[in-house]
């Protein structure tokens, strides 16, 4: 008798930017611009995820982004608001989408735990 077995191992999958797919970001305004939404474009990114299908609890992803290639691609903003937008959301937004310092973000989660990482 021939039974299916199922792949005791986690299987790997990975998620590469190409130019069929983009990874966008959508901020929706509150206020005076309540119902518009600033979109950016990360045109490079990646991510890895690992499923166990014995454990599906400790199945983990990891994306990866490039934060110092993202865009505002705003059209309902003139060009000088515009990079001002963008300028905002890499340098003052929080700690900033960019930095110098960690111009890469990665983020790791399972269902247990999240990591933040920051790395160059």
């Amino acid at each position: 008798m021939l039974t299916r077995r199922v792949c005791a191992e986690p299987q790997q999958y990975s998620i590469q930017s190409n130019g069929a797919s983009r990874f966008e970001l959508h901020a929706f305004k509150t206020g005076l611009y309540r119902g518009k939404v600033h979109t950016f474009l990360f045109p490079s990114y990646a991510a890895t995820f690992i499923y166990d299908a014995q454990r599906p609890e400790t199945s983990k992803i990891e994306l990866r982004i490039a934060a110092n290639a993202m865009k505002c691609v705003d059209d309902w903003l003139n060009s000088k608001h515009l990079k001002s937008v963008q300028e905002y959301a890499i340098n003052d937004m929080g700690r900033g989408l960019v930095s110098r310092t960690f111009p890469q973000r990665v983020r790791g989660e399972t269902s247990h735990s999240t990591v933040n990482h920051y790395r160059n």
